[in-house]
Formats: structure tokens, C-alpha cells, sequence
């Protein structure tokens, strides 16, 4: 395993802690994920405010892949991720 990035999978426990009830104890996973060194963590989630300070964010739409970038590419240049992001967030969140 001698140069291998170990992964992280975080799906299920970020879907649910992102439901508002859980908002802190999420913040605390995210943080927690951050911390590790020399790791992939993947997270899939519905929630922009779950993955906005991820290094790589990809957008599916139906199975389908419409944008892959940082959160402020994303808003720049995939129309999808743009509405989902006026959607979720108050409007000084979103840039």
C-alpha cells in the first residue's frame, strides 16, 4: 500500500447531519475530514454549503456530469450549480 492516498468516504453521515437539525455536529465531521493529512475524501451531497470549500466539486445532472470545478468556477461557468446555489444560499453566501 506503499504510496497509495488513503479515501475517506464520507456519504451517508454528511447526508444526514446536513438536514438543518444536525447543522453543528456536520460542521464538526467537515472539520474533522479537513484535518486529515494525505487523504481523499469524497463527499456526495444535495447541499452547496456541504462541499463549497471542497478543492473539486462535480455536478451531475441525471447521471450526467454538466460541471467539475472549484465552488467560484463552478458559479462562473455551470448554470446548474449557479441555481442551485441561489436556491440554498442568501445571497451574500453565494460568491
Amino acid at each position: 500500500m506503499s504510496g497509495q492516498v488513503p479515501i475517506v468516504l464520507a456519504m451517508v453521515v454528511l447526508a444526514v447531519m446536513c438536514h438543518a437539525n444536525y447543522a453543528g455536529t456536520a460542521h464538526e465531521v467537515r472539520r474533522a475530514l479537513a484535518s486529515l493529512s494525505n487523504t481523499t475524501c469524497v463527499i456526495v451531497s444535495q447541499r452547496v454549503s456541504a462541499v463549497r470549500g471542497a478543492d473539486l466539486v462535480l455536478v451531475l445532472d441525471h447521471g450526467r456530469m454538466v460541471g467539475l470545478g472549484t465552488h467560484d468556477e463552478l458559479l462562473r461557468d455551470c448554470g446548474l450549480y449557479r441555481e442551485i446555489c441561489d436556491s440554498q444560499l442568501a445571497r451574500g453566501e453565494v460568491a
